[in-house]
């Protein structure tokens, strides 16, 4: 199975809104990584929300969309295999 994991630096800061209290959530110049299905919603200019926990037991919501971030996006492509090995145990009689 192959995947890629998309990895994109926010340009404009992203914040957390808690009712009227806001608060950055990522700067200018650090990274976020998305799934594939993630990216492609980004890219068609939709909006994702994600809520967090703000500390103290409470939620904010962040909102973020293709405007947060830099043109330029790099991505790790992934291919997870899973197989059968053996320890190389002798048969008891």
């Amino acid at each position: 199975m192959t995947h890629r994991e998309y990895t994109l630096t926010v340009e404009s800061p992203i914040y957390e809104e808690m009712g009227e209290i806001k608060a950055t959530h990522k700067g200018v110049g650090e990274t976020m990584t998305f799934s594939q299905q993630d990216f492609d919603r980004i890219k068609k200019g939709e909006d994702i929300v994600r809520h967090v926990v703000a500390g103290h037991g409470m939620y904010a919501s962040v909102t973020f969309n293709k405007g947060n971030f830099a043109n330029e996006v790099t991505y790790t492509e992934v291919t997870v295999s899973t197989g059968v090995a053996k320890l190389g145990k002798r048969k008891s009689k």
